[in-house]
């Protein structure tokens, strides 16, 4: 591209980004399926007024209330099937090399 004559900023937009691209999106899905799934952290900082995802899943096991722990396993099927499907018809429609 720089041989065509391509400025910096449009190689970086038409050559860096789209090959890039595959690992971005698993590298922001690992970090949203870890960030979601993390307990340590979240158990650590959590106060009564704010309530995490993982927090709450644990307290309501805890306590026996199947029916709430069964609503959070919901609330993160929602979150991220649809993020995993996405990455699958990404990987699918990228070009083989």
């Amino acid at each position: 591209a720089a041989s065509l004559g391509a400025s910096p900023a449009r190689r970086f937009v038409d050559v860096i980004v789209p090959n890039a691209m595959p690992g971005i999106l698993a590298g922001a899905l690992m970090v949203v399926t870890l960030s979601l799934g993390e307990f340590n952290l979240t158990w650590m900082l959590h106060t009564p007024l704010t309530k995490t995802l993982p927090v709450g899943l644990a307290d309501s096991y805890a306590s026996m209330r199947l029916e709430v722990a069964s609503a959070y396993t919901l609330i993160f099927f929602i979150m991220i099937v649809p993020l995993l499907a996405a990455m699958q018809l990404l990987a699918e429609r990228e070009p083989k090399r």
